[in-house]
């Protein structure tokens, strides 16, 4: 689409590319299997490969609908007749199966029911056993329904994997993976684990750039101008909703704050788009138990610099939207938010930010050049980006009172970087920092040249420079004659306090630093024992001039000195890896001498020691 007349065509601006009683968060770790010398074959269910070609073009001149980026396939995996017992040399359990989709670049598991009791856990991994997600636990069981969603797994075939410390517990344990996603888009994050060579990362972070395929007139998040709005950047997300009953597809949105909220309840609001859950009919907390809340993914550098990582939560509770019903016109798309809030309080290691929000139709202007309105997206499946402008306008030049939607637009206000399908839901902030609208409509003002089509040739994506955003002051006053549709004053302002803005909060700001801090009663023991099960070390034994990978599944990014000490007890090599996470990476040998070696981890608190035997 090359233009789009300023006041009587917008875009929906589509989805981009998982919590009941408890947080969905993995926990770490490798699974039982990999420590296993012997495994007998594992039994692949095959499921048919959706016909992507034909869905996405019939739906492709629908603009007003999610981004999508994923049909589901039956599966219809069942504890434990779905799979295979093997017991380890703990006398402990595995039980294990997969899920084969020929042609598949990744697959999302959508579960009908999962209980695990405690001293289970789950994990997934990809064919090549690079790319691991979990452990699930008990921790994760969703008391209000039992239904649960992971993200993607890289490759065409996910090996299910549960490790069972007592046979006892079997007749407690629930699974019934009735359905996966299947990605054609916004997977190029998971490549990094489907080459079949082993991936060199230390002191060469991210070499193959694989994040995503939005633009390249795009504006990376920690780019400059995003500078001094570093907690508004904290507060975005990117969102993986079911579109029907058909697939998924993605969007941005912003964790809010609200009027009473403390650190010590710290409740996670979230805010997106009404028009971002496509059917218009979600209002229950169960329909909202597979929804995917990605943290965090985004670079640390403008360009180059380690490979964008995240951290999902799975599930939400309903509050209220606007309403909408599918393919709603846009001249009807006025008012468009939804607000849900998410299960348990978001952790410390997630580094999310509470976005303050400003009620008053009185916005400020910007008093210097380093102030801006700006909004951070999801454009596309890619990592976070921006949009800035150093003023904002309203529809037509309205009196704001009269009008439901904040523009940026490239003509009137000369704003910098664009929007895509994907960027649906997310937060416009004034200089102050305070949110004051969700992105509801796009559409270009002019051709932009060289920024209409993705910047990587996957398709899909267009580049917009002219972005409506329903205004969250309307959203405040907003009524429906259904009770379901309703405003979000009573949430974000329970007590109906006399307040034109709502501060931002950061929950976690008064602890002792970052990161996911110790818990002092737990004894140093435990803690390197879960340190080591998330280290795998292969192969084992190995060759004198050869090399042995070291694989990582860590619950979060953590920085490692590793030690190789001979038998005598000298050490004869040393390295460093920065921000390691869930990798594998190579060690070279250097044709160090045969014999037994003692390979030393460590994080600067927690440590492992692994033998490693070279021939």
């Amino acid at each position: 689409m090359s233009k789009v007349n300023l006041f009587n065509s917008f875009l929906i601006l589509a989805f981009l590319l998982p919590f009941a009683a408890k947080a969905q968060i993995s926990q770490g770790g490798i699974p039982e299997s990999y420590h296993q010398k012997s495994l007998n074959e594992v039994t692949k269910h095959v499921a048919s490969l959706p016909d992507w070609e034909s869905f996405i073009k019939e739906e492709s001149e629908e603009f007003n609908k999610p981004y999508l980026i994923g049909l589901f396939t039956e599966t219809n995996i069942n504890f434990p007749e779905s799979g295979k017992f093997y017991t380890t040399e703990k006398n402990e359990l595995i039980w294990k199966t997969a899920i084969h989709v020929k042609g598949a670049p990744a697959l999302g598991m959508y579960f009908e029911n999962l209980y695990l009791p405690k001293g289970v856990k789950l994990f997934v991994h990809n064919e090549n056993k690079k790319h691991v997600l979990g452990a699930y636990t008990h921790e994760n069981n969703n008391e209000i329904d039992s239904k649960f969603a992971i993200e993607a797994i890289q490759g065409e075939t996910a090996y299910i994997e549960l490790n069972i410390t007592n046979s006892e517990l079997i007749d407690e344990i629930q699974l019934n993976l009735d359905k996966a996603l299947v990605y054609f888009r916004a997977y190029e994050n998971t490549l990094n684990y489907a080459s079949e060579e082993d991936l060199v990362l230390i002191g060469n972070p991210d070499p193959y750039q694989l994040e995503g395929s939005s633009s390249s007139c795009m504006i990376n998040a920690n780019c400059s101008p995003g500078t001094h709005y570093e907690n508004q950047k904290r507060a975005t997300v990117q969102l993986l909703f079911s579109y029907g009953q058909q697939g998924a597809g993605l969007c941005s949105g912003t964790i809010i704050n609200s009027v009473g909220n403390t650190k010590e309840t710290c409740r996670p609001l979230l805010m997106t788009a009404s028009h971002c859950e496509s059917t218009g009919t979600w209002t229950t907390n169960t329909q909202f138990s597979q929804l995917i809340v990605r943290f965090n993914f985004e670079k640390t550098n403008c360009n180059g610099g380690p490979a964008a990582t995240q951290r999902t939560i799975t599930g939400a509770n309903y509050l209220t939207r606007s309403y909408y019903y599918q393919n709603m016109p846009v001249n009807q798309l006025n008012e468009d938010f939804l607000l849900v809030e998410l299960r348990n309080k978001i952790p410390e290691v997630y580094n999310a930010y509470h976005a303050g929000v400003r009620l008053n139709y009185n916005l400020p202007s910007p008093s210097n050049s380093n102030e801006k309105f700006i909004g951070f997206h999801h454009p596309a499946g890619d990592i976070k980006k921006i949009i800035f402008a150093n003023n904002l306008v309203t529809w037509g030049n309205q009196n704001p009172q009269n009008s439901v939607h904040w523009i940026l637009n490239s003509n009137t206000n000369k704003t910098e970087g664009g929007a895509a399908q994907g960027s649906s839901g997310s937060g416009l902030f004034d200089p102050k920092g305070y949110y004051i609208g969700t992105a509801s409509t796009a559409g270009n003002y002019g051709n932009i040249q060289g920024c209409n089509v993705d910047g990587k040739g996957y398709g899909g994506a267009q580049f917009f420079n002219l972005v409506n955003y329903s205004q969250v002051q309307k959203a405040m006053t907003y009524t429906h004659s259904n009770s379901s549709y309703n405003s979000i004053k009573s949430f974000i302002n329970p007590n109906n306090s006399n307040v034109n803005t709502i501060e931002g909060m950061d929950c976690y700001a008064d602890t002792d630093g970052g990161g996911d801090e110790i818990d002092p009663p737990v004894a140093i023991e435990e803690l390197n024992e879960n340190f080591a099960n998330s280290i795998k070390l292969y192969p084992n034994p190995t060759s004198v001039n050869g090399y042995f990978n070291i694989k990582t599944n860590f619950r979060f990014k953590q920085d490692l000195q590793i030690r190789i000490i001979s038998i005598e007890g000298k050490v004869v090599k040393s390295l460093e890896a920065n921000d390691v996470e869930d990798q594998t990476f190579r060690v070279d040998l250097d044709n160090l001498k045969p014999g037994m070696h003692l390979i030393q981890i460590t994080n600067g608190i927690q440590k492992s020691t692994h033998k490693l035997m070279i021939n």
